[in-house]
């Protein structure tokens, strides 16, 4: 009896909650990289540890490779244990999924790592390549498309044909819910030393809650989603070689935060010269999914809340370093962007988002006339087409050489004529 209730407590006491990262993105953006570096336990690892591999696996110029030097697999599966930095234990489980392409083909399997029983302890992440920074609206709208599609397929799932109600769509209500509570309760970590009202203690401040700023969570999706662009130390080659100016790099993250602001989702510049940017976005999204405020079990979420998490996000938003970006989920506001360059069309950009969106749009690859796609690649060029020339001169053919001379000997024989009677004349006398 002693023996069977010591055997349950310890089996109940290594009992740990599990949790999804699902990473979208295009082959060669980065995934690979991302998600070793997301595993890893260190704060803040060097760069020389990155480019050998932090999981002690030999790597290409930082970028971890399978036996093909590529993810084979349609829906592969990963994951790192979450220890509390204080007792060494575990306290979560996160899965890593990683989907290999936006193709049709591979939409069926979102329903394995996105459904009804996952979708609540769930952050997606897009990630997108500073290597083609004119793809980034293009690739942001595939993949948007694609996750449209997995919501919607959730949507369905509990269906029943008497019923308009479903069992997918009170679950979504419920997150749709959530998400806009966390934006509302969003305040910005503090510097050191000072507190907010908040801080001091003041329910009532605590229970009020301001509206969403104009433009914000217009598109709620109910999943948290982070926008990752990779590689942003080609920011520095990008002005050097291809001639991008700094208000090049100033409308790119406008534009970025404006799309992010429709979905209340987060943005962050990752590079593996800065190690920190890596561990940041770590700590992000175990803050985003091991909060108490995101527990499903409401009498659990109420005893904890006055708990501090175990996880707090205290980093302030950073958008003035070009190439360490990092806007938090709640902190971004229509004016917060206009601020960073003046002229820029926050409201239109927005429209044309869901122009591009909207169902009967043109087929996959063509912009809208309206859209912001068209726009955002007028104005952000890829280089390597604009390099190309413009006109392209004609072959010349070289006629053969007895067809010249023979279209030209009647001028060589008058040509040589000419001295002969020249000279008969001068030489003749008078009789």
């Amino acid at each position: 009896e002693v023996w069977s209730n010591l055997l349950k407590t310890v089996a109940s006491s290594r009992l740990v909650p599990t949790k999804d990262v699902i990473i979208l993105g295009d082959p060669h953006s980065g995934k690979s990289t991302l998600i070793e570096l997301l595993k890893t336990a260190l704060p803040t690892p060097t760069p020389d540890a990155l480019a050998n591999g932090v999981d002690g696996s030999k790597t290409a110029n930082g970028v971890p490779s399978g036996p093909n030097g590529k993810n084979d697999l349609a829906l592969s599966y990963s994951f790192w244990d979450v220890e509390d930095d204080e007792n060494e234990d575990t306290v979560a489980r996160l899965g890593l999924y990683q989907i290999a392409g936006s193709h049709k083909s591979y939409h069926a399997l979102l329903k394995y790592c996105l459904n009804t029983k996952t979708i609540a302890d769930t952050v997606v992440l897009i990630v997108l390549d500073w290597s083609k920074p004119w793809a980034f609206v293009e690739t942001l709208e595939r993949w948007i498309k694609v996750l449209d599609t997995a919501i919607k397929q959730i949507l369905q799932e509990g269906a029943v044909a008497t019923a308009a109600w479903t069992k997918g769509k009170a679950v979504m209500e419920e997150l749709q819910e959530k998400l806009s509570r966390f934006l509302q309760e969003y305040t910005e970590p503090q510097p050191h030393g000072t507190s907010t009202f908040s801080e001091l203690g003041s329910t009532d401040a605590q229970s009020v809650l301001l509206p969403l700023t104009e433009g914000c969570l217009t598109n709620n999706t109910g999943v948290p989603i982070a926008i990752v662009c990779t590689k942003s130390d080609n920011i520095n080659i990008l002005e050097r070689e291809m001639d991008y100016k700094e208000e090049s790099f100033d409308y790119i993250q406008q534009t970025l935060r404006t799309i992010c602001l429709k979905y209340g989702a987060s943005l962050f510049y990752t590079s593996i010269h800065h190690p920190h940017t890596f561990a940041d976005l770590r700590q992000y999204i175990l803050h985003r999914l091991l909060t108490p405020s995101t527990l499903n079990n409401a009498q659990q979420q109420q005893q904890q809340q006055q708990q501090p998490s175990s996880f707090p996000f205290k980093l302030r938003a950073q958008v003035v370093e070009r190439d360490q970006v990092m806007v938090p989920s709640g902190w971004d506001s229509i004016g917060k962007i206009k601020v960073l360059r003046s002229g820029f069309d926050c409201e239109g950009v927005a429209a044309g988002w869901d122009d591009d969106l909207r169902e009967g749009a043109p087929a996959e690859g063509v912009p809208q006339a309206n859209g912001v796609r068209k726009v955002y690649e007028e104005t952000i060029r890829n280089p390597r087409l604009t390099h190309a020339p413009v006109t392209i001169q004609p072959i010349i053919v070289t006629e053969d050489d007895q067809t010249f001379l023979d279209r030209h000997f009647e001028t060589l024989q008058k040509a040589n004529e000419r001295p002969s009677l020249s000279n008969s004349g001068h030489g003749s006398q008078p009789p």
